[in-house]
């Protein structure tokens, strides 16, 4: 990951809300719908792509996957997100193509589907 230190853009928000909203792997996500709006970015991905590690009331890491959908990317790339957590504190938002492609931008919740749960792909 390369190094950075930022708010969180709107999309990035609004894509982990809508992760937490449709595409959880878990039932207790309330609490961190309050986090959403602290979220500092600490890095990016080296590759490209729009994945990022978050630093959220002092944690950073990653450690497990309490969402996971599949889609598009605005340029029709077919890929992967993942929301990460540590220790309840939101640590990472992964974006990751399925084949190997060129740069790609973060995907639009309407153009995703869960993996898991009622909706899912």
């Amino acid at each position: 990951m390369q190094p950075s230190s930022r708010s969180a853009t709107v999309e990035e928000r609004e894509l982990v809300v809508w992760l937490l909203q449709k595409a959880a792997t878990i039932s207790d996500v309330a609490a961190f719908f309050d986090q959403v709006s602290h979220l500092r970015v600490v890095g990016g991905c080296g590759c490209g792509c729009p994945s990022v590690d978050f630093k959220a009331g002092g944690q950073d890491a990653v450690a497990s996957i309490i969402a996971d959908a599949e889609g598009t990317s605005p340029e029709g790339v077919m890929v992967g997100v993942m929301l990460w957590v540590k220790e309840g504190r939101i640590s990472g938002l992964e974006v990751y193509p399925f084949a190997d492609t060129g740069r790609f931008g973060l995907p639009r919740p309407n153009d995703l589907k869960p993996t898991f749960g009622p909706d899912a792909v």
